[in-house]
């Protein structure tokens, strides 16, 4: 608050250093939950930008879907998705379809639609993140595809399309196995003991059917 106070005596007040304070006060409200404050900052942010940079900017990408985020946590799912889409044609505009933050918005849809209970409209983007990722050459070991693959194995499960549930949840597994030790090292007993029941559970809750 202080920066912000210095920063407005000194620069015009639609300067993007004056957009740059707002957005860190925004992060910290974010950090405190205070989602109402963190959103206020963060919109005066976007609209300072909004108004020195180009409409397809990837600075005013990476706030949108930012803002996106604040509004998915303040259960403002349509003004969410609004910003994760603008977001997204940004970064296609800029980038490619294919690229990393294109995927990123992607599983931000998909994590807002499964919050919303629409599971088939999350495994839709879901598998789209999935897709952008395979051609990126993701590392396929890595400790986020074993968590895409899970996540793709519980939306299956909630669709009850059970042979790919268990084909994702497998693969889940397979990869946490595959990297157990570095996995454990930074778990305790009681979430090792957690991860390994919860997903016991669902591979016999699935063999049931």
């Amino acid at each position: 608050q202080k920066s912000l106070v210095i920063n407005q005596e000194l620069l015009d007040e639609n300067d993007t250093d004056i957009a740059i304070v707002y957005n860190n006060i925004s992060s910290c409200y974010n950090e405190l939950g205070q989602y109402k404050e963190a959103e206020r900052y963060i919109s005066k942010s976007i609209i300072i930008k909004e108004s020195v940079l180009k409409q397809d900017d990837i600075e005013l990408a990476l706030g949108y879907n930012n803002r996106g985020l604040i509004f998915e946590e303040m259960k403002l799912y349509n003004k969410a998705i609004d910003d994760y889409n603008h977001s997204i044609v940004i970064y296609r505009n800029n980038l490619t379809e294919n690229s990393k933050e294109v995927a990123i918005g992607y599983n931000n849809l998909a994590s807002l639609l499964n919050a919303k209970r629409d599971y088939k409209g999350s495994l839709n983007y879901l598998n789209k993140t999935k897709r952008i990722l395979e051609k990126l050459s993701v590392d396929k070991q890595s400790t986020f595809m074993s968590t895409l693959y899970n996540n793709l194995g519980l939306l299956h499960e909630y669709v009850q399309d059970y042979e790919q549930a268990y084909k994702n949840n497998t693969l889940s597994f397979q990869i946490f196995l595959e990297n157990r030790d570095k996995n454990f090292l930074t778990l305790d007993n009681k979430q090792k003991s957690k991860y390994l029941k919860s997903f016991g559970n669902r591979i016999d809750n699935l063999l049931n059917y």
